[in-house]
């Protein structure tokens, strides 16, 4: 990576960092995408990574939960298996409208849904399921990368 990206990089997720940071107080709960494994967007993972950074620093009481969700379809069953060995993650799942969901990722020009909606079926699972991971603590954080 060129040293003028690596630095338009690392000044954008400083500067998602300091606002999100800013916006934390008032708020019970941040969700951000899980964005782990391969091909997890770049994208996804300066979000959850300055997510965590202005999270992390909150004494807990004061601190919003930390959700991040698994973003369909690039969540896989290896990755899920890995995320769910990490110590100091928690596992929700909710119930979901499949279609519900694929009427609303239809609404995305960007979004190739023909060939991801095969996918994101088979993430949602059966029956459908929205699915988080609860953050417990900090240090679970680092084992993501």
């Amino acid at each position: 990576m060129p040293s003028d990206v690596g630095t338009t990089v690392r000044s954008t997720w400083w500067t998602w960092s300091g606002r999100l940071a800013g916006l934390l107080d008032g708020f019970d709960e941040v969700l951000a995408p899980l964005a782990v494994g391969e091909p997890a967007h770049v994208d996804h993972r300066l979000v959850r990574q300055a997510a965590a950074a202005a999270w992390r620093p909150r004494r807990p009481r004061r601190r919003p939960a930390l959700r991040l969700y698994e973003d369909a379809p690039y969540i896989g069953r290896d990755v899920r298996d890995a995320v769910s060995a990490t110590a100091g993650l928690r596992l929700a799942e909710s119930a979901i409208d499949l279609e519900a969901k694929l009427t609303l990722v239809r609404g995305y020009a960007s979004q190739p849904i023909e060939s991801w909606e095969p996918l994101i079926r088979r993430t949602a699972g059966d029956p459908p399921a929205e699915r988080t991971w609860s953050v417990d603590k900090p240090e679970a954080l680092d084992d993501l990368e």
